[in-house]
Protein backbone atom coordinates (compact mmCIF):
# COMPACT_ATOMS: atom_id res chain seq x y z
CA UNK A 1 0.00 0.00 0.00
CA UNK A 2 2.02 3.38 -1.22
CA UNK A 3 1.79 6.18 1.71
CA UNK A 4 0.46 9.71 0.41
CA UNK A 5 1.23 12.90 2.20
CA UNK A 6 -2.45 14.15 1.82
CA UNK A 7 -3.61 10.48 3.10
CA UNK A 8 -1.21 11.19 6.00
CA UNK A 9 -2.55 14.08 7.61
CA UNK A 10 -6.08 12.47 7.88
CA UNK A 11 -3.95 9.64 9.52
CA UNK A 12 -2.90 11.91 12.21
CA UNK A 13 -6.32 13.10 13.09
CA UNK A 14 -7.50 9.56 12.93
CA UNK A 15 -4.83 8.41 15.69
CA UNK A 16 -5.42 11.68 17.49
CA UNK A 17 -9.40 10.82 17.79
CA UNK A 18 -9.56 7.53 18.61
CA UNK A 19 -7.08 7.98 21.51
CA UNK A 20 -8.54 11.18 22.93
CA UNK A 21 -5.34 13.33 22.02
CA UNK A 22 -5.12 16.79 20.61
CA UNK A 23 -2.97 17.50 17.76
CA UNK A 24 -0.50 14.82 18.29
CA UNK A 25 2.36 14.81 15.45
CA UNK A 26 3.06 12.48 13.47
CA UNK A 27 6.48 11.85 14.38
CA UNK A 28 5.23 11.91 18.38
CA UNK A 29 2.88 9.48 17.18
CA UNK A 30 5.81 6.80 15.86
CA UNK A 31 7.86 7.58 18.66
CA UNK A 32 5.46 6.32 21.00
CA UNK A 33 5.00 3.33 18.77
CA UNK A 34 8.48 2.57 18.86
CA UNK A 35 8.28 2.57 22.97
CA UNK A 36 5.80 -0.47 22.47
CA UNK A 37 7.68 -3.63 22.52
CA UNK A 38 7.07 -4.73 19.14
CA UNK A 39 3.79 -6.99 18.94
CA UNK A 40 3.02 -5.94 22.11
CA UNK A 41 0.11 -3.47 23.30
CA UNK A 42 -0.83 -1.02 26.26
CA UNK A 43 -3.75 -0.11 27.66
CA UNK A 44 -5.10 4.09 26.83
CA UNK A 45 -8.17 5.62 27.15
CA UNK A 46 -10.22 2.16 27.04
CA UNK A 47 -8.57 0.87 24.22
CA UNK A 48 -5.43 -1.43 23.65
CA UNK A 49 -2.80 -0.05 20.80
CA UNK A 50 -0.26 -2.24 19.46
CA UNK A 51 3.20 -1.99 18.07
CA UNK A 52 2.63 -4.73 14.89
CA UNK A 53 5.98 -4.15 13.62
CA UNK A 54 8.58 -2.48 11.36
CA UNK A 55 7.54 -2.14 7.62
CA UNK A 56 9.30 -1.01 4.50
CA UNK A 57 6.28 0.10 2.16
CA UNK A 58 6.80 1.70 -1.21
CA UNK A 59 5.74 5.73 -0.98
CA UNK A 60 3.83 7.98 -3.98
CA UNK A 61 7.37 8.24 -5.48
CA UNK A 62 8.11 4.60 -5.73
CA UNK A 63 10.85 4.69 -3.13
CA UNK A 64 10.67 2.63 0.02
CA UNK A 65 9.97 4.17 3.25
CA UNK A 66 10.25 2.60 7.05
CA UNK A 67 7.34 2.67 8.91
CA UNK A 68 6.00 1.17 11.87
CA UNK A 69 2.61 -0.58 12.43
CA UNK A 70 -0.03 0.99 14.95
CA UNK A 71 -3.06 -1.11 15.61
CA UNK A 72 -5.74 0.47 17.76
CA UNK A 73 -8.07 -2.74 19.53
CA UNK A 74 -11.36 -1.63 21.41
CA UNK A 75 -9.88 -4.65 24.08
CA UNK A 76 -6.87 -6.92 23.97
CA UNK A 77 -6.48 -8.56 20.70
CA UNK A 78 -6.35 -11.54 22.44
CA UNK A 79 -10.25 -11.82 23.27
CA UNK A 80 -12.39 -13.65 21.41
CA UNK A 81 -14.73 -10.92 20.45
CA UNK A 82 -12.27 -7.76 20.28
CA UNK A 83 -12.15 -6.03 17.27
CA UNK A 84 -9.27 -4.05 15.43
CA UNK A 85 -10.46 0.27 15.25
CA UNK A 86 -7.94 1.17 12.80
CA UNK A 87 -4.68 0.14 11.77
CA UNK A 88 -1.58 2.03 9.49
CA UNK A 89 1.69 2.43 8.86
CA UNK A 90 3.49 5.09 10.96
CA UNK A 91 6.27 6.73 8.85
CA UNK A 92 9.61 6.79 10.98
CA UNK A 93 10.84 9.97 8.73
CA UNK A 94 8.52 12.56 6.85
CA UNK A 95 9.44 14.59 4.32
CA UNK A 96 8.34 18.46 4.74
Amino acid sequence: MPLREPRMDLDKQSINSFLNWSGISLASICKFIVNIPENSGVSLNNLTVYNRGYVLLEDTERRTRECWIISIWDSPMENSNSLCLYQIPVPIRMRL
